[in-house]
Formats: C-alpha cells, sequence, structure tokens
C-alpha cells in the first residue's frame, strides 16, 4: 500500500508538473539554487517533508515542491531524494543528479542508489561506470536491498567494468534473503501507521462534522426559541 501511494505521487507529479501553468519557473535553474524559506527564520525540516508528501497525495504539486525545496534546503536528505526521484521520473536527469549528489555525500543510501544509476547511464552527467560501481557498493555495504542485488547482477554478469566473480556474486546473494525479512518487516509497519493514519483522519473528520450539525441544531433551536418568544409577546387583537 505504502509502495501503491509512492507510484501515485511519482504518477501526479509528472502529470501536473508538465501541466502546471509555472513550468517554466519551476524548470528554470535558479529555482534549484534559491532558498524557498529563505526569509524563514527557522523551519522544522522533518514536518516540512511529511507536508510536502500529503501535498502530493492530494496532487497539490506548487505546494508538494516549495514544501519539498524546503526541507531540501535544510539538508534533510529524505527530501532531497525524493526530489531527486521526481525529477528523474520527469527526465529533469541534471535537476535529478544534482539532488541525488546532495543526499548521497551526506551518507543516505537511497541517494546513493540513485546517483549509482545516473552514473551507469549517463543521464544528467557522463557516464562512469567505476564511480556507478563506488556508489551501488557504498549503499550495498550499508543494506540497502535493491543495490546488494545490482552487485550480484554485476558480478555474476561481469557488468560496469568488472570482472566474472561468482564468489563475490554469492557473497551478496547471500544478504538478500536478511534483507528481504528487513524490508518485509519495515513495510508492515508503514503499512499499519498509513491505515492508522488514514483511520485517525477519517475519524477526525466525522468528529467535525456531527460536531457542526450540533451546533447548526443548537442554532435552530435557538432561532425556533426566539420565534415562539415573539410570537408569544404579541399584544392580542
Amino acid at each position: 500500500m505504502v509502495e501503491i501511494a509512492k507510484r501515485m505521487r511519482i504518477f501526479w507529479f509528472c502529470i501536473m508538473y508538465f501541466s502546471s501553468l509555472s513550468f517554466a519557473v519551476m524548470a528554470a535553474p535558479m529555482s534549484l539554487i534559491t532558498d524557498p524559506m529563505k526569509d524563514v527564520e527557522e523551519i522544522d525540516p522533518v514536518e516540512t517533508f511529511e507536508r510536502a508528501e500529503r501535498a502530493m497525495d492530494r496532487a497539490d504539486i506548487n505546494d508538494a515542491l516549495f514544501l519539498l525545496r524546503a526541507s531540501a534546503f535544510e539538508n534533510y536528505t529524505p527530501a532531497q531524494v525524493r526530489l531527486g526521484e521526481y525529477f528523474d521520473y520527469a527526465e529533469f536527469d541534471e535537476d535529478a543528479v544534482g539532488w541525488f549528489l546532495m543526499a548521497a555525500f551526506q551518507g543516505n543510501v537511497s541517494g546513493a542508489f540513485g546517483l549509482a544509476k545516473m552514473y551507469a547511464t549517463g543521464e544528467g552527467i557522463d557516464k562512469r561506470e567505476d564511480k556507478a560501481l563506488f556508489w551501488y557498493r557504498f549503499a550495498a555495504e550499508r543494506n540497502h536491498l535493491s543495490s546488494v542485488k545490482v552487485l550480484v547482477s554485476v558480478y555474476k554478469d561481469g557488468l560496469l567494468g568488472v570482472k566474472k566473480d561468482a564468489k563475490e556474486a554469492q557473497f551478496w546473494e547471500d544478504k538478500i534473503p536478511r534483507l528481504l525479512a528487513v524490508q518485509k518487516k519495515e513495510d508492515q509497519l508503514r503499512n499499519e501507521q498509513y491505515i492508522k493514519q488514514v483511520e485517525e483522519g477519517r475519524a477526525k473528520r466525522k468528529a467535525a462534522r456531527e460536531e457542526a450539525a450540533k451546533k447548526l441544531l443548537e442554532l435552530k433551536e435557538a432561532e425556533d426559541a426566539e420565534k415562539e418568544k415573539a410570537s408569544g409577546d404579541e399584544p392580542p387583537k
């Protein structure tokens, strides 16, 4: 469910990015080096990132990008990675590389994986198989499952300029079952948290509707009482 939500955010990013009237402004290079909240004294990058995710869920692309960039400029690496993913998917490759670089050099494994892909394909940056291998290993050594899977293929098939090495391939392949189990547990936890948030949101909206209905009823009763009182105070004819 979490993965579906992520894919839907990326889908809406592409649809709204290309249809937005502010496309030219958002795509301009200066948009990536200008802090969107430079006049704000202090922000919480974690909270801002979460607000950006909610904005993307409701397909509010302008708010989502503004908030993501605000969080990313506070060096919050999940926001930098998310921007890299969105720009990569939308084929703004140089912009994607920039955000992946910022995250990777701060130790974020998803950023390292994204940067490795860009080096491997030569999208948005000069193709460098040695650097692609470096960043894949960097992430894999920190238990990034997708990077581990890449290294299995690299050493089995002799990719990225390395010789086939069955022993090295097996070394990385042996890590996959444990990492899959960890990922499954983490996905289950995220799904439970997502469902909880949805249910809490529904409960809040229901409570708000009930409160509004209660106030309307009270107003109606007060209005009826005033009318009754007014009619009772009229002098007999």
